[in-house]
């Protein structure tokens, strides 16, 4: 079963996500917290996070609209996402969105649904 939480942009889905997850053992994947005006993916299981934007130094970069984010931590947020797509529980990926649509980001990983 696949539910999907839409809305307007800057609306708090990814808080309601993260107030919701707080307490259970049954959640897993990626949610993109925006902190002090950045944007981090976190670990919705281990609630560690990693800086999603890119760095001014980093090379390979992945650009979409305004924002340029860093391969390498996308590339480590799409593995936790597949290393605990088959969890029992919840399976949350947060921000589906243009990147997906170009092919890139979760494209791969949600494709596979």
């Amino acid at each position: 079963m696949i539910y999907i939480l839409t809305g307007a942009i800057q609306t708090g889905k990814t808080s309601a996500l993260i107030k919701w997850s707080a307490n259970r053992n049954d959640v897993f994947g990626i949610l993109t917290p925006v902190i002090n005006g950045k944007r981090f993916f976190m670990n919705a299981r281990t609630k560690k996070q990693f800086q999603m934007e890119a760095n001014d130094n980093e090379k390979e970069t992945i650009s979409i609209g305004q924002f340029n984010f860093s391969k390498v931590s996308f590339e480590k947020a799409i593995k936790i996402a597949r290393d605990e797509i088959n969890k029992k529980g919840w399976l949350v990926i947060d921000e589906i969105g243009p990147l997906e649509l170009r092919k890139e980001g979760f494209y791969n990983v949600i494709n596979r649904f």
